[in-house]
């Protein structure tokens, strides 16, 4: 199928099915409905060398949003729901709480983290509640583009790329979870 150029034909049941989902319940996750063609453009987009941002912003006005958008109202819906707690893990590790829950909490911690793969946790309310000026959040979010084509043996162009995003972000949480993404590497 070549009606959606940068979408691979495998990938088409799945690119129909997403859509659906999203215009199907685009009232309950506020979400404007979006045309098809819209939607495979938004997914196959790559950007093209963006000039730092002048002084009108126009430098971010021709990357869709609607991922993004789409993400953060998927975030959200999943944040209200008060059964989440049980299944999803949405805390920030902080000194505060490791004093709180006291010995057994870091034994238990140490004991999955020896036997389970590394998890970032994060505070995902405060990190969507925090203000950033869109421009420097579509520079760090740029500047990570390049980490989704690479393979995790590839750690140099990783490394840097994460390390340019935590230089550029001015929200603490991202900041925060950048660095504990790095701690792996």
């Amino acid at each position: 199928i070549e009606a959606f150029p940068g979408i691979p034909s495998h990938c088409i049941p799945d690119l129909f099915l997403v859509w659906d989902f999203l215009c199907t319940f685009c009232r309950a996750l506020s979400l404007e409905p979006i045309e098809l063609d819209d939607f495979a453009a938004a997914l196959s987009f790559r950007p093209v060398n963006v000039p730092q941002a002048s002084s009108h912003g126009d430098s971010a006005s021709n990357i869709p949003v609607y991922l993004s958008e789409s993400h953060i109202a998927l975030l959200r819906l999943l944040l209200q729901d008060p059964t989440s707690e049980n299944w999803w893990w949405s805390i920030l590790e902080t000194p505060e709480m490791i004093e709180e829950e006291g010995e057994e909490y870091l034994n238990a911690i140490d004991k999955k983290r020896k036997t389970a793969a590394a998890v970032v946790k994060i505070d995902m309310e405060a990190l969507l509640a925090a203000e950033e000026d869109m421009d420097i959040t579509t520079r760090w979010l740029l500047a990570l583009e390049d980490v989704r084509t690479r393979k995790p043996d590839n750690t140099g162009p990783i490394k840097s790329a994460v390390r340019n995003a935590i230089a550029v972000t001015t929200n603490q949480y991202v900041k925060s979870y950048l660095k504990k993404a790095m701690r792996k590497w």
